[in-house]
């Protein structure tokens, strides 16, 4: 960016310097912070820079200090980057990437709803992150939309890590409740803090996008209770559409007791978007059958493709294979009680569309039964037209050789 590139301040501490960062305009203030839009003095660059407000005790500043240790040991696509640290007029200050698009509240205010793909694409974005942080042994603690900015694509980037806690460190003592009552999980609350906490929270989020509401209204204390002691509305009560399948893994996710929601918060991930319908994109790796011949991708899918075709060939071949001894059986019981050919051909292709029936049910395949009452159907049309018992006999001996040797020319190709 042009270092010359000069800016209309807005508020009353645009134009002041902090650090080597000259003040544009306010972006956001919190409960112990402000967070402004600064312009590098000597490089132009825009960052965001958060400053402490006056006044704070040594806990505030101990959480600042925190956040800054923790954000700049994090270095993921999908998590805010922490550029400086420094104190200036005694009011240290976090100089971070500027994500030019705002928050996903701001993108989502309250009460908006959110499309599935949409949905699913942050939910994937947040789980990265997420996954990230919690491998380095942290929990976050405070995940909602007000803490998930956009980059310039609209990239998903987690932010905000003043309340993070190693979850290796505080199992010894008991840790003070923090976050937001509206995303906070019952254990976050009783101040047991773990990695399935952010794993509600999300699910939380989850719900909001889905529903445009919060499972659990009322004040502070009031949602805070109702995290403890109450089941959520089922989704489908807000939004009849949702499909049943996705209620159930936002309800998962929301249940009161950590070890009974998903393994980790890209299972969260992986669920919701199986459970939306979109299919997991697997990347291919080469896998190396031997030192010296690589076996391909192709080679792999092949052989998966192949192996489903020769097990359907086996089943045609038994269910034909039955219905051609049942049928015969059927046949010569039929021939002893001296019923009339038209009337025995009759029911001896009734007879086998019965047996196919009763093969394709016990194989489960109602592609077995079409394909055995098809060729029935078409071995007796002519019989009927012709009334010839053994143009019936002869045109349903043809079919079931012809199967029979597909289904062998198969075996030898596998």
């Amino acid at each position: 960016m042009n270092a010359n590139r000069l800016y209309s301040g807005h508020g009353q501490n645009a134009g002041k310097r902090i650090g080597n960062y000259r003040i544009i305009e306010l972006l956001g203030k919190g409960g112990f912070a402000a967070v402004y839009l600064c312009q590098h003095r000597y490089i132009g660059t825009l960052a965001a820079v958060k400053i402490l407000r006056a006044g704070m005790d040594e806990i505030e500043e101990a959480n600042f200090h925190a956040e800054a240790c923790i954000a700049a040991s994090l270095v993921h696509p999908r998590i805010i980057r922490v550029l400086e640290f420094g104190v200036e007029g005694r009011k240290p200050y976090l100089v971070m990437d500027y994500a030019p698009n705002g928050t996903m509240r701001q993108l989502y205010p309250w009460g908006t709803r959110m499309t599935p793909r949409a949905l699913v694409k942050y939910v994937e974005q947040i789980a990265e992150a997420l996954q990230y942080v919690h491998a380095r042994g942290l929990v976050h603690r405070d995940i909602k939309p007000e803490n998930l900015l956009l980059g310039d694509n609209n990239q998903l980037l987690l932010s905000d890590f003043g309340i993070s806690i190693n979850a290796y460190k505080m199992a010894s003592h008991t840790e003070m409740i923090a976050g937001t009552a509206a995303y906070m999980a019952p254990e976050l609350i009783e101040g047991e803090a773990c990695f399935a906490s952010d794993q509600y929270a999300l699910g939380v989020v989850v719900y909001e996008w889905l529903c445009g509401i919060w499972p659990f209204l009322g004040s502070s204390q009031e949602i805070m209770d109702q995290h403890l002691y109450d089941f959520p509305p089922p989704l489908r009560e807000h939004v009849p559409t949702i499909p049943p399948a996705v209620e159930e893994v936002v309800l998962k996710v929301l249940a009161k007791n950590p070890r009974d929601r998903f393994g980790s918060v890209l299972e969260f991930a992986a669920a919701l978007k199986a459970a939306f319908g979109y299919r997991n994109v697997v990347r291919k790796t080469q896998t190396r059958a031997s030192a010296s011949r690589p076996a391909s991708g192709k080679a792999i899918a092949s052989r998966k493709q192949q192996q489903p075709q020769q097990d359907i060939w086996k089943e045609i071949f038994s269910l034909f294979t039955f219905d051609f001894f049942a049928g015969s059986a059927v046949g010569m019981v039929l021939y002893e009680l001296r019923f009339a050919l038209q009337l025995l051909w009759m029911l001896l292709s009734l007879s086998l569309v019965l047996f196919a029936l009763g093969g394709a049910l016990v194989m489960r395949s109602r592609a077995l039964f079409l394909l055995a009452c098809g060729l029935t159907i078409v071995a007796a049309l002519p019989g009927m037209i012709f009334h010839s018992f053994a143009l019936f006999v002869l045109l349903y001996m043809m079919l079931l050789l012809l199967s029979t040797l597909a289904a062998f020319a198969t075996s030898i190709q596998e």
